[in-house]
């Protein structure tokens, strides 16, 4: 059984096993992806359709079938950033932007230094979703920057709010 238990809709079963993590080297550095149940589901709110409640440990969420889709591309695309650039939210974690539909696709993340002798870095993705009034701007740096002083235990240099790329 993986991390994420199924959900069944009108009769279609939508698996998440395209979410299990990942572990890859990026520049030297051993890093293990992990994915939040916020990027296939929705904020809970009471009237929605029962069959739509997703419970992943202590969360009930709703399932989000368009979520779900776009995040049948994350493990492709995280492998993706090791020359690509990030940026910081100001709280303590990062995000990436990609265009799908039109639209931009957020994908927000933290970064820790692991205890562990398997990785020197643990990535979780928090969530991962369209965005239409995402910022303009963002505090760049290389995602490969950030997982190099992470595994330092140090935080990385951000530069100054630029104009964010598109993808």
């Amino acid at each position: 059984m993986g991390k994420f238990k199924k959900i069944r809709i009108q009769g279609v079963d939508y698996v998440m096993d395209h979410l299990e993590d990942l572990s890859l080297t990026i520049e030297e550095c051993r890093t293990k992806v992990m994915f939040s149940c916020h990027c296939f589901t929705e904020e809970y709110k009471e009237g929605r359709t029962p069959d739509l409640t997703y419970r992943h440990k202590n969360e009930k969420r709703i399932f989000s079938i368009e979520r779900h889709e776009l995040s049948k591309k994350l493990p492709l695309l995280i492998p993706s950033l090791e020359k690509a650039t990030v940026y910081h939210t100001k709280k303590g974690s990062f995000f990436f932007v990609r265009t799908e539909s039109g639209k931009p696709y957020v994908i927000f993340f933290r970064a820790y230094k692991s205890n562990s002798k398997d990785c020197d870095v643990i990535v979780n993705i928090d969530s991962a979703y369209t965005k239409p009034n995402m910022t303009n701007y963002g505090a760049p740096v290389k995602f490969s920057t950030v997982l190099k002083y992470i595994a330092q235990g140090k935080v990385p240099p951000f530069g100054r709010p630029v104009q964010i790329k598109r993808k």
